[in-house]
């Protein structure tokens, strides 16, 4: 026996419709953007980030012009608590009044507008998870089959190329379309946890397709193992075992796939760059062999993000501004709690620790024993997904790059849907809600778009006269564009 897919909802209403419209761009997104090179006229980095705006806009104006999905985002937004819409009012109002007083505030304000897109548009997938169910959930762990199997194929190909011609595997190009293999590890921080979701969804299955599931979760450890990540390795060995402790049995089904995973991809990986090329005789470099970020240069970082506390606690010194003023290292500081609180302030950091806590214990309520089998391992999937990028967060970019914001969206968003399908929301709103709405949206589009206009045009231009002028610079600083410094 096969697999039954449901892939189309049942019934094509406009709700429903633009649901199934907004889940399918961002399936297109994570399944092509890392492979693909869409805008080939920019860089890699650049190409995201336009894509990624392209994605939010697009989303969100979707939801936000059909009256009906306009009701339900509201409906999604009203059943947050109102602790959690304080916070969030609170955050945004900050970061405002920061921008306002930062030395370059066209760009300040780009980043406020920039979260607040993306949770506009995590509450379009809440509502997407909301009207669409399993369809949803099908959707995207068959995005996540096929970007496995994509990477696994380039893998192959590069691996069995190295082979032939000891080709190092350190080069930018065998790990997909990223200009930093960070940036990749970021994607796997989100979607280790998620990889054997299609083993859970479709419990009535062949044995090829439990095969080729399979393989896909062993291939995503190895190239995890292969990339040698402590960012997310620590996330992992972190988050596993409190999903583990906090769900119980609920976690069992996730785990024991899991287990299949790691022992497989570990093996795979002892075969690959330990077995084989003894055998062979050969040597063949790899991103062990060299060193992408120094830990005293983290730590120089996080030294420079509590000066810039110490100077300016309460507001920071404005959203992005770390880019102002980050010497020759990053434009960020590799930790997004010292971000928030160097850039926003440390309330909105302390508010934003908050509003993660509350969210957490949130969830672990909402996990009801009750639930059918399936059910419980994805609850217990989506924690691990959401803790291990927040424990990476802590020593990465996970909150800057453009793809893993998009799975942020994902991850988040999908869990305020499967919480809200448990509970009643309101559906009746009134003609002041939907005024404040289509009032404020296009406000954000605008700021969000205005500052783009200045430069976007001579992107590649401004970056590459940047690098002239700077020969002595052996890498690019990424913060909103690749060349991330703000001057």
């Amino acid at each position: 026996m096969g697999v039954t897919v449901e892939v189309v909802p049942k019934k094509w209403a406009g709700l429903q419709v633009v649901s199934f419209l907004g889940t399918l761009l961002f399936c297109l997104y994570i399944a092509t953007i890392s492979h693909l090179d869409l805008l080939p006229w920019f860089d890699r980095y650049n190409e995201k980030r336009i894509l990624e705006l392209l994605l939010l806009l697009v989303v969100t104006s979707l939801f936000l012009a059909v009256p009906s999905c306009r009701t339900q985002w509201l409906s999604m937004l009203g059943h947050l608590p109102g602790i959690s819409k304080a916070i969030l009012f609170c955050i945004v109002l900050a970061g405002l009044f920061s921008a306002a007083g930062a030395y370059f505030p066209r760009f300040a304000l780009l980043e406020v507008n920039l979260f607040v897109l993306l949770f506009a548009a995590s509450i379009c997938v809440a509502c997407s998870r909301m009207q669409l169910g399993k369809v949803f959930e099908n959707m995207v762990a068959i995005t996540l089959f096929l970007m496995g199997w994509l990477y696994l194929a380039g893998f192959l190909g590069y691996y069995l190329t190295a082979l032939s011609w000891e080709i190092s595997l350190s080069r930018p190009d065998f790990w997909g379309n990223f200009s930093n293999i960070r940036f990749f590890n970021q994607l796997q921080s989100w979607t280790l946890s998620l990889m054997v979701i299609p083993l859970l969804l479709f419990p009535k299955r062949s044995f090829l397709i439990t095969i080729l599931f399979s393989a896909v979760a062993i291939g995503w450890w190895l190239l995890l193992f292969s990339s040698n990540c402590r960012g997310t390795l620590v996330g992992i060995l972190f988050a596993f075992p409190i999903t583990l402790l906090l769900f119980r049995k609920q976690a069992r089904r996730w785990l024991q796939w899991q287990i299949v995973a790691i022992g497989g991809g570990l093996a795979t990986y002892l075969l690959f760059f330990s077995l084989i090329p003894h055998l062979m005789a050969i040597e063949i470099p790899t991103i062990l062999d060299r060193e992408l970020t120094q830990s005293n240069a983290r730590i120089k970082l996080w030294s420079m993000a509590g000066k810039m506390v110490q100077d300016q606690p309460w507001l920071g010194a404005g959203p992005m501004h770390f880019a102002a003023q980050s010497g020759d290292i990053a434009s960020h500081p590799h930790n997004a709690l010292l971000q928030i609180a160097a850039e926003w302030g440390a309330p909105v950091a302390l508010l934003v620790l908050i509003l993660f806590g509350w969210g957490v214990l949130a969830w672990l309520k909402n996990a009801n024993p009750q639930q059918h089998e399936e059910d419980k391992s994805l609850q217990a999937a989506l924690f691990a997904s959401l803790l291990t990028a927040a424990v990476h967060s802590l020593f990465s970019g996970i909150i800057v790059m453009p793809m893993s914001q998009v799975m942020m969206v994902i991850v988040t968003g999908w869990m305020i849907g499967i919480s809200a399908q448990s509970r009643d929301v309101e559906k009746n709103h009134s003609r002041l809600k939907h005024l404040a709405l289509l009032l404020v949206t296009p406000m954000v589009f605008f700021s969000t778009l205005w500052p783009l206009f200045p430069e976007v045009r001579d992107l590649e231009k401004i970056q590459s006269e940047f690098v002239q002028s700077h020969p002595e610079l052996k890498n690019l600083r990424p913060r909103f564009w690749q060349h991330g410094d703000l001057e």
